[in-house]
């Protein structure tokens, strides 16, 4: 399945659903409460859908006041609709079967979703099928998908009227093969399911107060990342909120993502005197931004974002002077083979970067940040790590991926390869990240542990981000969209008080 071919599914399924409940709606022979019930679900399932999706963000969440459950009865009313036209023999079992089976499908994993969300600790099995969902949507749209509140599927209504005419007995083979293919495609993903959930029950059998490492107190950076991407000021009210965890935190560091292209002076100012604060108490700044994802590929792409390019970094360095300024590869920038050519000219363009920096501002480090599983990404972190470039490290991201436990520990062994064959000239930053909602909060606690311990006892590793203070475009937060810290906190709390003799005062 591939971009294309899933935006095209979801659409026909929101005609399918508004064409059918209208022509079912008119049909005065059928039941009048069957005819209102068909009616209010094919209306409901795109509102519920799209205050599923706000109720997951804290930027919307709180205006929204927990309506997520509005999205479980959108459900629940297509499922009842599917299992009432078969019971009244309006449609046959070998369309109403897989439909049932994929509506009910979807209402335990939104039923599922919305109890974590609560901050209930489902069991595995319960948490399997909304795994795999985000998985397909992983799998189709690329690994950010993973953990974004948009990864939902939407459910199908049942047809309910005669299938003589050769359009309506099409209509319903294909209605019950996509039902049946979708329901196919979660059985599929579920096997990596189980095994990514369940690996998280193995990782972190060390707690933060039984760590013991021979670093000095302090050696080990601890940060947070905080707001979303920004390309406008930050709102007020979930600004001084993930300022308030990252002070109450007692984190080295503060993490943010600019949209360097869109991002004003303005938003720029803004945010510099918000942060001003906590940087004076010597807490330092890491600034995130991703070069163009065409840039990255198309070396003439590149050479006519230059200029463009040096510009917006003057600004950023010029009003933020960030400690640390790390710049992203996209993902899909040749990561499925190793291009001399492209590498040679992102090594040209970061080299390009870091001189453009060092100009404006030169106490601030450069760093790289790509993934671990690509060949691209070995050849960059040995440069990045190695002395034939004036970068100061690489950053490398864990979690919040379909791999789960697994993927994590293979990443951190890959690292930990890769430091070993350039000796770690440089620095050495991971960013951590769990998905709470699909893995439970107790999986996004160990894995915090986790990666923190195996960082305070790696001298190489110099910091790690904790990714991401609140619930924004991605359901990665320390705190939910609802404002509750999650557990994953207090854990984060004690090894940050353990590794820095700081005092820990949660909000």
């Amino acid at each position: 399945m591939n971009r294309a071919l899933l935006g095209v599914v979801l659409l026909l399924m929101v005609a399918w659903n508004v064409v059918e409940a209208g022509r079912i709606a008119g049909r005065r022979a059928l039941p009048a409460w069957f005819r209102v019930a068909s009616g209010l679900a094919g209306f409901l399932i795109v509102p519920a859908y799209l205050l599923a999706i706000g109720s997951a963000s804290v930027i919307t969440g709180r205006a929204l006041g927990g309506l997520g459950w509005f999205w479980i009865v959108a459900l629940a009313l297509a499922l009842g609709q599917a299992a009432t036209a078969w019971l009244l023999g309006m449609v046959g079992a070998w369309v109403a079967v897989p439909l049932i089976t994929y509506d009910a499908l979807l209402l335990g994993v939104a039923a599922v979703r919305y109890a974590a969300a609560l901050g209930y600790e489902p069991a595995v099995p319960l948490l399997l099928p909304g795994h795999a969902v985000a998985q397909l949507f992983a799998l189709a749209l690329g690994t950010g998908w993973f953990a974004s509140p948009a990864a939902l599927l939407l459910p199908l209504l049942a047809p309910a009227r005669a299938a003589a005419a050769v359009f309506g007995r099409a209509s319903r083979i294909g209605l019950a093969t996509v039902a049946a293919i979708l329901v196919c495609a979660i059985a599929w993903r579920a096997q990596p399911a189980w095994r990514a959930l369940r690996g998280y029950e193995g990782l972190g059998l060390d707690r933060a107060t039984e760590l013991i490492t021979n670093r000095p107190r302090g050696d080990l950076l601890i940060g947070l990342d905080i707001l979303p991407s920004l390309s406008a000021a930050p709102s007020a009210a979930p600004l001084r909120e993930d300022l308030e965890l990252a002070e109450s935190l007692g984190v080295h560091t503060i993490g943010v993502h600019v949209r360097i292209d869109r991002a004003s002076a303005a938003t720029l100012d803004s945010l510099d005197r918000a942060l001003e604060p906590l940087r004076r108490d010597s807490t330092s700044l890491m600034v995130n931004f991703a070069l163009g994802s065409d840039a990255a590929r198309d070396p003439a792409a590149a050479e006519r974002e230059d200029g463009r390019l040096t510009t917006d970094l003057e600004r950023l360095v010029r009003r933020l002077r960030p400690e640390r300024l790390v710049v992203e590869i996209p993902e899909d920038a040749g990561a499925g083979v190793v291009d001399a050519v492209l590498l040679d000219d992102l090594k040209r363009r970061l080299e390009q970067i870091a001189s453009i920096v060092r100009r404006e501002q030169p106490r601030t480090r450069v760093l790289l940040q790509s993934g671990v599983r690509a060949p691209r990404d070995s050849a960059l972190h040995e440069w990045a790590m190695g002395s034939a470039t004036s970068l100061a490290g690489a950053v490398t991201p864990l979690g919040a991926d379909a791999s789960g436990a697994a993927g994590i520990s293979a990443s951190l062994a890959t690292i930990e390869r890769w430091t070993d064959r350039t000796n770690a000239l440089h620095e050495q930053w991971i960013v951590v990240a769990g998905v709470p909602v699909l893995e439970g909060e107790a999986a996004q606690r160990r894995l915090m542990r986790h990666v923190l311990v195996w960082a305070a006892s790696r001298p190489f590793v110099r910091g790690v981000v904790l990714a991401t203070a609140t619930d924004y475009d991605r359901m990665t937060g320390l705190r939910a969209a609802s404002g509750r810290l999650r557990q994953a906190v207090t854990e984060a709390a004690e090894t940050v008080h353990i590794l820095s003799d700081t005092t820990r005062a949660l909000p």
